[in-house]
């Protein structure tokens, strides 16, 4: 049991990783086209 444990533990981490970065990911590429849609406007 106490194996499986540390299994689930480890990849509970690793998930919540993953999903940390894809939450940057997302708040960078709405940055970049928030900037786009501003230059885009401007023109």
């Amino acid at each position: 049991m106490p194996l499986d444990v540390s299994i689930l533990y480890k990849f509970a981490m690793i998930r919540r990783e993953l999903l940390a970065e894809l939450r940057e990911d997302m708040e960078k590429s709405m940055k970049d086209g928030n900037k786009y849609n501003e230059l885009r406007q401007k023109r």
